[in-house]
């Protein structure tokens, strides 16, 4: 059985392609895991969005969020 760090990997890769495939810059993932940003030595960003969050979304702002 594959491990939570396989499947993050897995969850990301699939974004990045979908990311190259469409010439887009940045990626959303919405999981169970906490709030972060994932930087990429090519510029590309994934942002990891907790379910919880989807809620209250508009109510967030995610930039001030990440680096409260």
């Amino acid at each position: 059985m594959q491990g939570i760090a396989g499947h993050k990997k897995r969850h990301m890769r699939g974004v990045l392609d979908y990311l190259d495939t469409f010439s887009l810059k940045t990626g959303i993932i919405v999981s169970l895991a906490p709030l972060s940003v994932t930087e990429f030595a090519s510029g590309k960003k994934v942002i990891n969005i907790p379910a919880y969050m989807l809620e209250k979304l508009g109510e967030y702002d995610i930039e001030e969020a990440l680096y409260m």
